[in-house]
Parts: C-alpha cells; structure tokens; sequence
C-alpha cells in the first residue's frame, strides 16, 4: 500500500501481471526463480488475450522480489531463453551478491540473521551435509551481480543509504557488474532512506516514468521511395 505500486501504474495503463514465486519455506531461490520464468512464458504466451505486447515487458520488484527480477535478467541473459526475457528492469534495494554481502565474506554456518536468511534462500535452511565448494557454488548460481553476461537488459535500481537490511553496496555492486559489460544501468540512491522508507510511491511514480521511456512503442520509419 505504501509503494502505490499498482495505483501509480495501472493509472497510466500499464497491464500489471503479479507472479507469486512461493515461500522460502517450501522453495529454494532457484526453484523460485525458475516460478517466476514460468509467470514470464505464461504473460507472453496470453499476451494477445490480454492485448499487450510480449516485446515490450518489464519487470520489477523488492528486496526479494527485486533479487529475484534481477536473477530473472541475468539468467535469461546466459541461457538465451528468450521466451523468459524482458525488456527492462526495474527494482529496490536488492540483493545481488550473497557471496560478498555488504563488502563481507559471509559464513553461512553462523547464527547470524543474514546467514540464516541466506541458508533458507539457497538450501531450505540445509547445509549439514554440503561442502564449502557446493554451497558457494549455489550462491553464485543465486548472485545476478556474479553472472552478467553482457546481454541483459537496461537496468534501473533506486536504494536507500541508510538500509541496514540490504546494504546499498548491493545495488552500487550490480550496477557496476551491468556497465562493466556495456549494459546500460542507472542508480538512484535515496537520501536517509531504509527499507523501505515512507515516500517510497515517489521513486515508484520516478520508476514509471523510466519504464515510459524504456517501454514505448517503437516509432515507425517512413521509407522514401
């Protein structure tokens, strides 16, 4: 309700499709994100009943919802499944390295929130039985930062200074990870903001207009004869 999301875009009418990925109760990272390229497929395989264009989708999301968007554009971007690609990206405060999180080396056998968080995303709170090798290479598979291919599409991320949750050094990560391989990604940093914060719809209306530009319909070139 905060975010107004669906009020801000709707009201300029844009068809928002909603995915629900499913719990990190019941689904690893990867199993969420494979969720959300299904809810990708299903969008443009209705695109006609629901009269928008497949080739012009973006995606967005928060915190988890945003890792997860992010994940979406880099793993599109690898396997070339373009039938799970969009157009562009827009997200908050996301995750985007669980390997360097916050600038810090994280041991995941600890007692602390953020190890115990990422236990759950990558393994369903599992590791008992997994080597130190195994269990890096799930956070990598789970970084978008570590996995930019050069073929993603352009990115905007908006994030607080002052989030004590999700360190804007993942956003500041992500975007230098896009632009190292000549992708085209903005970042906006909110003054004081933390996770979220309470004018939160006023970067999301900042969202919409971004996503106008990268999302309008082509414009038709007239051939002289």
């Amino acid at each position: 309700k905060r975010a107004r999301m669906y009020d801000i875009f709707c009201g300029r009418g844009y068809t928002v499709f909603a995915v629900r990925p499913g719990s990190v109760s019941k689904f690893t990272g990867l199993e969420m994100l494979n969720h959300l390229q299904k809810g990708i497929r299903w969008t443009k395989e209705h695109a006609e009943e629901y009269a928008i264009d497949p080739a012009r989708l973006g995606l967005t999301g928060a915190s988890a919802g945003g890792h997860l968007a992010c994940l979406a554009a880099v793993a599109g971007a690898a396997d070339g499944g373009a039938e799970a690609s969009v157009h562009a990206v827009g997200v908050f405060f996301p995750p985007t390295d669980l390997i360097a999180y916050g600038g810090e080396a994280l041991d995941l056998r600890a007692e602390t929130r953020i190890s115990k968080a990422l236990r759950g995303i990558g393994f369903n709170g599992r590791i008992d039985e997994l080597s130190d090798e195994q269990i890096l290479d799930t956070l990598t598979k789970l970084s978008p930062a570590r996995r930019v291919t050069g073929n993603e599409p352009p990115f905007l991320l908006i994030h607080g200074d002052a989030d004590l949750l999700v360190p804007l050094q993942q956003s500041e990560i992500m975007k230098a990870a896009l632009e190292a391989k000549g992708v085209s990604a903005e970042l906006i940093v909110k003054p004081g903001g933390t996770h979220p914060w309470l004018t939160i719809h006023e970067e999301v209306a900042v969202l919409a207009d971004w996503f106008d530009g990268q999302l309008e319909p082509a414009t038709p070139v007239e051939l002289s004869q």
